[in-house]
């Protein structure tokens, strides 16, 4: 037999391992077992390999509809192939840059992309693209290639391979502790390594249950979700969760099978933790740190610690290390600031097909996340912002994400994006987006105040505007960038 290593198939078969009868997906009304959802992975494995998908061919699929994706993902990997997520809503200029620069070799959709150059068949309700036969022997291990976020035609193909993500999986469900009867409720795009591996793969290789809906992830539509399917394990960025509990201040609210959330994304303030505490009392919230070429996850920190270290990001979870370090690569002490890294099995093969940025990313087994943060005396981490979008006014160093989290404590804010402008005299000056909770209001002056009290006055934005909304990125994120909000 053919030594094919560990596949992301497997993860299917530990889960059923817990139970074959038991539900593994529901999507919308229609509930499948982990018997049959197997058979279905088994015949659709075979219609891909008819199609000449094989070992280490790198298949993107570009699937809206949440089911035929899970579908397609553990059916490709039973091929032996390679997974490659692409955003559904990605243009067709942008899939086609992807597909040339990475040498992609089929493509599966729910639906015919408008002129796409590449040769297309007809395949159960899918449509198969043709774009490339050659086979890449170098990527062997490699079992997922995610893309990152980002402005540029042509994105960063993370490659992560079977022992990053397994390693992942099992830190990741050490620390969550979930087992078989719990429910899991996936509202996220599945194009992204917090939604793939921290979410679908962790809760099926515990033969949990995951409970899929094509309604829009509208807050409303979340907590009747959660009341209807009994869900007791909820992944959500702090936004969802702000929106839970202004819903909550107007209406009755039953979350009362909830027994974990799992945030990420950004942490939450000290007061929005408190009302969630007071909201969800037997609830554990969990908040993690991580990045995708971390496989995500990185650090993690519990409900215990969330009260008395507001802001931190944690300790280090399981079979993974950090450590913060200054331009030179050395260690510093607590307190102090520099660029935080990461050692684990976690950490990526490297990036497809740029060979120079992995050496510049990945040092000596260290990966370097381009974050900036530091440990306290004990041991926690504060992550304090990319050190990309750091802004240097004056000779000193300001990380927005600083100014937005002191700007986040007032409760009337929803959201907030600090960045740097020209302003008429050619002088850069920082300015302030910001999103107020429905129903509520604050005045400039006093977020002016706020921010006097915890920043430096060369950190509090000279320029304030209120704005219904912010440009998100498919994972959730706020759009960085200035020129990306509409």
């Amino acid at each position: 037999m053919e030594n094919r290593g560990v596949l992301l198939y497997d993860v299917l078969m530990r889960g059923s391992q817990y139970g074959a009868d038991n539900i593994v997906l529901v999507y919308n009304n229609f509930k499948v077992s982990y018997t049959e959802f197997c058979d279905m992975v088994q015949k659709k494995s075979c219609i891909l390999k008819q199609h000449g998908i094989c070992k280490n061919s790198k298949v993107a699929i570009i699937i809206e509809n949440q089911f035929q994706f899970i579908l397609n993902f553990f059916s490709i990997s039973k091929c032996g192939a390679i997974v490659v997520p692409i955003y559904n809503k990605t243009g067709k200029n942008k899939i086609e840059n992807i597909i040339d620069e990475y040498d992609i070799n089929y493509i599966i959709c729910d639906e015919k992309i408008e002129k796409l150059k590449y040769n297309s068949k007809e395949m159960e309700c899918m449509t198969l693209y043709i774009c490339e036969e050659n086979i890449d022997e170098s990527l062997d291990d490699v079992r997922l290639i995610l893309f990152t976020s980002g402005t540029t035609s042509t994105p960063k193909a993370i490659m992560l391979t079977e022992k990053n993500i397994f390693s992942n999986i099992e830190s990741i469900s050490s620390y969550l502790n979930i087992n078989s009867n719990d429910k899991i409720l996936l509202i996220k795009n599945l194009c992204h390594s917090s939604s793939i591996i921290g979410e679908l793969l962790v809760g099926i290789i515990n033969g949990c249950t995951i409970v899929l809906s094509s309604k829009v992830p509208m807050t409303r539509n979340i907590l009747w979700l959660i009341e209807e399917n009994n869900i007791s394990v909820f992944f959500a960025v702090p936004t969802i969760l702000k929106g839970i509990l202004d819903y909550s201040r107007k209406n009755k609210v039953n979350l009362e099978k909830l027994r974990i959330i799992n945030f990420y994304g950004a942490p939450m303030n000290k007061e929005d933790i408190s009302s969630l505490i007071k909201l969800l009392p037997s609830c554990n919230l969990i908040y993690s740190y991580g990045q995708t070429e971390a496989s995500p996850r990185v650090t993690y920190i519990e409900k215990k610690d969330l009260i008395n270290k507001p802001g931190s990001s944690g300790k280090a979870i399981k079979n993974v290390e950090f450590k913060i370090v200054d331009e030179s690569g050395r260690s510093v002490l607590p307190f102090i600031k520099g660029e935080i890294t990461v050692s684990g099995f976690n950490v990526m093969k490297g990036y497809y097909k740029n060979i120079e940025k992995t050496k510049k990313t990945i040092k000596s087994g260290w990966l370097y996340t381009g974050d900036i943060g530091y440990v306290d005396d004990e041991g926690f981490l504060f992550v304090c912002g990319r050190k990309d979008n750091m802004i240097i006014s004056a000779g000193k160093n300001i990380y927005p994400e600083e100014i937005e989290n002191v700007l986040m404590l007032h409760e009337s804010v929803k959201e907030v994006l600090v960045f740097s402008e020209h302003v008429e005299n050619e002088s850069f000056v920082l300015s302030a987006l910001i999103v107020v909770n429905e129903g509520m209001s604050v005045s400039i002056s006093e977020l002016f105040k706020l921010c006097s009290l915890f920043l430096e006055n060369y950190k509090i934005p000279q320029n304030m505007k209120f704005v219904n909304q912010l440009d998100k990125t498919p994972s959730g994120k706020i759009k960085r960038c200035l020129h990306e909000q509409n």
